[in-house]
């Protein structure tokens, strides 16, 4: 869950910084390296395993990630000028170790703007791959308890 908070310690050097290692591990194919890119094969046939690495092989690190990173300064702040959303919110939150120390902090704050519910599991950032199962149930549940 990127959210505004999460952008305010960013700025375009960090922005730039981490373009360039995208460009840097596309040219030497580092997500090609087993294991580097997370792959959830979860609940997945051997041929749809098969067809998630060639779509990764094609499409990581391509021109749209550096065309989002190259956006999500300006993004952020026309997400944040919008103002608060009014509706009931669940939210998903990652123990943050694959981003930043501002992670977590942002995640609870935002969600306590929107009275959200945030639920925060100690995984890696790519939640749905580790606690899909878990996720699932808190949304029924979530759902179930709206008017």
């Amino acid at each position: 869950m990127a959210t505004p908070l999460e952008y305010e310690h960013w700025n375009n050097k960090k922005v730039n910084k981490s373009i360039k290692m995208i460009k840097i591990a596309k040219k030497y194919n580092l997500h090609k390296i087993s294991g580097l890119y997370p792959l959830s094969t979860r609940c997945l046939t051997i041929e749809e395993r098969k067809q998630q690495k060639m779509l990764m092989k094609r499409n990581a690190f391509n021109i749209c990630y550096i065309n989002e990173g190259k956006q999500v300064l300006e993004n952020s702040k026309i997400v944040n000028d919008a103002g608060n959303i009014e509706c009931p919110m669940l939210l998903f939150s990652s123990n943050g170790k694959q981003i930043d120390k501002y992670w977590i902090e942002s995640q609870q704050k935002y969600a306590s703007a929107v009275r959200g519910k945030l639920i925060y599991y100690n995984c890696g950032h790519y939640i749905h791959y580790y606690k899909s199962n878990e996720m699932c149930k808190e949304i029924i549940s979530f759902v179930d308890s709206l008017d």
